[in-house]
């Protein structure tokens, strides 16, 4: 057996048919057994009444949150559906609840805007919010 011999992979075996015939692969797992499964993410879980299943005007998921002294709380994130306007109420869904707030200014790309539609990236200051009120996966909706 030459050097070479020792890397060449058995023409007939593919590396799909190698895992699946060692013993890392258990073929006796149904889906019954993911029954107990609970996700590590701390979110929302499906129920009856549940924010994913309303239809808002407005939709953003936060992906960052930053606090500006003397200014207040930004999310920043990028807006999945529809028009947000300097000034408009917004709610925010936590795991904690819903929290109430006011848009007080919008910004995007270190340019202030009066309103953002769907497709921008921006971040909204939010009035009466603390930074460790709201997290990155968390969603304003309006």
């Amino acid at each position: 057996m030459g050097l070479f011999d020792l890397f060449k992979k058995k023409e007939t075996q593919s590396l799909a048919d190698e895992y699946y015939s060692s013993n890392n692969y258990n073929s006796s797992t149904s889906s019954d057994d993911y029954s107990s499964y609970q996700s590590d993410n701390v979110g929302y879980t499906p129920s009856a009444g549940n924010y994913q299943e309303q239809q808002y005007n407005f939709e953003m998921t936060i992906e960052d949150v930053f606090n500006l002294t003397g200014r207040g709380t930004v999310a920043v994130g990028r807006i999945e559906a529809g028009t947000i306007h300097k000034g408009d109420a917004v709610t925010i869904l936590t795991p904690g609840g819903p929290i109430t707030s006011q848009i007080g200014a919008i910004e995007m790309f270190r340019k202030v805007l009066d309103s953002a539609k769907a497709g921008d990236n921006v971040g909204l200051l939010l009035s009466g919010v603390q930074k460790g009120e709201i997290a990155g996966g968390d969603r304003i909706v309006k």
